[in-house]
């Protein structure tokens, strides 16, 4: 994910990036993209719901306290994790992304944030 691309997963930007780290090194590939995961990343986990706004409605108010945007469902980030809350326009699930900088603190985040989307 690319912070400096509203968090986009764009396979095209990843590939690029690679191919100029490549350019520059001669170390392999697998040692320098090592140097970016700075987060534990969750990719992209669906759950079924039936009432997408008040599962939003909920989180908004968990997590008032953090930095809220809400372009696309509910991004929330803090200094060491973030998550990404958004509908499926396709389906009746709701969509998590989150990414922490600890095993612990993801962990902790996940079965947070799972207990709010399940608890609708």
């Amino acid at each position: 994910y690319f912070r400096d691309f509203s968090f986009d997963d764009s396979a095209i930007l990843a590939l690029l990036r690679a191919a100029e780290l490549l350019s520059r090194s001669p170390r392999p590939l697998s040692r320098l993209i090592a140097s970016f995961n700075e987060y534990i990343s969750s990719g992209e986990v669906n759950f079924p719901v039936s009432d997408i706004k008040t599962v939003l409605a909920r989180v908004k108010k968990k997590y008032y306290n953090g930095r809220q945007s809400f372009l696309d469902g509910v991004k929330v980030e803090y200094h060491d994790w973030w998550f990404n809350l958004r509908p499926s326009h396709t389906e009746p699930v709701i969509r998590l992304t989150l990414e922490a900088k600890t095993q612990k603190l993801f962990d902790e985040k996940r079965r947070e944030l799972e207990k709010l989307v399940k608890d609708v």
